[in-house]
């Protein structure tokens, strides 16, 4: 019985070679690898690197796990600057609307946004700006992100964060974020009806 591609391990010596040549898809795999994932020992700096030259020849995903990992503080320090910097380079990444463009890009930038919407609210790396965290939030809800579509359902609802106080509007972005799962929008929708 031959072995299945997917149950295959992960062969680092073929990663890194492709990764040399320039293939940005082997450096975000590498990457990612070094991070512990696919049976390798963990490797932060290693895998930083790989990262790092995955995100500047142009790979989202990479962008995305550095600027995660910079914000949450997993296998990098805590660095609210470079987390913002890469997050923001996914937020405001080109997003064509193209069948092309698959789900799993959609959603990241769509986390981009809420995250970059969070630290220009706070200032957490980025300077603080209420209205450019009310325009993230508005593009991370309409891409999907449920907790910015509660979010903003709740600055409707309420008539806060420079919102005008719109009940049918705030309803329909409780509705949106309750069809995907979030708890409070489901309570908050049945108190509505």
């Amino acid at each position: 019985m031959s072995q299945n591609k997917t149950n295959a391990p992960f062969d680092i010596a073929s990663a890194e070679s492709k990764a040399k040549q320039g293939d940005i898809n082997a450096m975000t795999k590498l990457g990612e690898a070094y991070w512990g994932k696919q049976g390798i020992p963990a490797d932060y700096d290693k895998g930083r690197l790989w990262l790092e030259h995955a995100a500047e020849a142009g790979s989202v995903e990479a962008r995305m796990f550095l600027g995660a990992a910079y914000m949450s503080g997993y296998g990098l320090p805590k660095n609210d600057e470079l987390a913002s910097k890469y997050l923001l380079e996914v937020a405001d990444a080109p997003n064509p609307d193209s069948p092309i463009v698959d789900s799993t890009f959609r959603g990241s930038q769509a986390l981009a946004q809420y995250w970059i919407s969070l630290k220009y609210e706070g200032g957490w790396g980025l300077e603080k700006s209420h209205e450019k965290a009310i325009l993230f939030l508005q593009k991370a809800a309409n891409n999907g992100n449920y907790p910015a579509q509660f979010d903003l359902g709740s600055l409707y609802n309420n008539g806060s964060g420079g919102m005008p106080m719109d009940k049918a509007l705030a309803c329909q972005w409780f509705e949106k974020a309750a069809d995907q799962g979030h708890y409070r929008a489901m309570q908050i929708g049945r108190a509505h009806v």
